[in-house]
């Protein structure tokens, strides 16, 4: 009876199909198992990504929160003086002289027509 199972021509194609089903599954599981793996490790650099940025927000936020932060970004942009400073504002020398000359000569200009037309000197 041995020998008619070993020489089974029937019994030998259905062993090679369940051999060929077998390989085929065991690669399939390999290739789920690489992407897995690919998989884990993109998530794991983005999740490193993520958890450095949260710490640089909460830093953030904890430094613009604190009160001296606070008044001087106020500063910053609502230009807001404290009691007792003075605020100075500095001109360039040309600007200033410019505008001076342009009155003067101005005044002097309608002074000029004003003596023309009277004749006085």
């Amino acid at each position: 009876m041995w020998n008619r199972i070993i020489r089974s021509l029937p019994l030998h194609v259905v062993l090679f199909i369940l051999a060929a089903l077998s390989l085929v599954s065991g690669v399939s599981l390999v290739r789920s198992a690489i992407q897995v793996s690919r998989d884990h490790a993109s998530v794991s650099a983005r999740l490193a990504n993520l958890m450095s940025e949260k710490k640089r927000l909460e830093e953030e936020i904890r430094e613009r929160t604190q009160e001296e932060s606070v008044r001087y970004q106020a500063h910053l942009r609502l230009n807001l003086k404290n009691p007792g400073e003075n605020i100075v504002v500095v001109l360039p020398e040309d600007h200033a002289s410019s505008a001076d000359e342009k009155d003067t000569s101005f005044w002097r200009d309608i002074k000029n027509f004003l003596r023309a037309i009277t004749g006085s000197r």
